[in-house]
């Protein structure tokens, strides 16, 4: 793969990525009346797409070097 393909794939991703986590945001924001276990697996999600969100960042910022 070029460098130029990854970088707009892994661009796109991340643009995925952080629509996911806006959504995820205000889905824990405005719940209404959320079980602790709802909660949970909102914030293991929020976790989840930071952690890949950060591996992406840091792999753009390598390939732009």
């Amino acid at each position: 793969m070029e460098k130029k393909d990854e970088i707009l794939i892994l661009s796109q991703k991340l643009t995925e990525l952080k629509l996911r986590q806006r959504i995820t945001e205000w889905s824990f924001y405005n719940a209404q009346k959320l079980t602790e276990r709802q909660a949970d697996a909102i914030l293991d999600e929020k976790g989840r797409l930071e952690r890949a969100i950060e591996a992406i960042e840091k792999r753009l910022e390598e390939l732009n070097r």
